[in-house]
């Protein structure tokens, strides 16, 4: 997808050694999973989606469950607007924006992060 003059195959194969290049820049210890970590649970945490809608914006296996077997497969529209509201909030939480009441889901964010960062 991401092409590469150093690769034999012509494209980006990994991007785990820009990990410590990263977490060094950045003051803590980084993953790229931990992103992916990070916004699945502001889905299905912060804004409550349906976990069907979350497992098919990050490629997950669609679940054996019956009930969701009678909804129609999400729409391009409908997956790109829970993805701006998922990145929305992550802004909201990064910059602290928000009313009173989402501070305990600040720092709940912020406890994750710090956490994902730790390991």
């Amino acid at each position: 997808m991401f092409p590469s003059e150093t690769s034999a195959s012509g494209h980006l194969e990994s991007i785990q050694h820009l990990n410590a290049r990263i977490g060094e820049a950045g003051g803590a210890k980084f993953w790229f999973h931990a992103l992916r970590n990070c916004f699945i649970t502001i889905a299905d945490r912060e804004l409550m989606l349906p976990t069907g809608l979350t497992k098919r914006l990050v490629n997950h296996a669609p679940s054996q469950d019956i009930t969701e077997g009678y909804a129609a497969d999400w729409t391009m529209a409908q997956l790109r607007g829970a993805a701006q509201r998922i990145a929305d909030r992550i802004d909201e939480l990064i910059l602290g924006a928000g009313p009173a009441h989402e501070a305990a889901s600040q720092a709940a964010f912020r406890s994750f992060a710090g956490s994902a960062t730790s390991s």
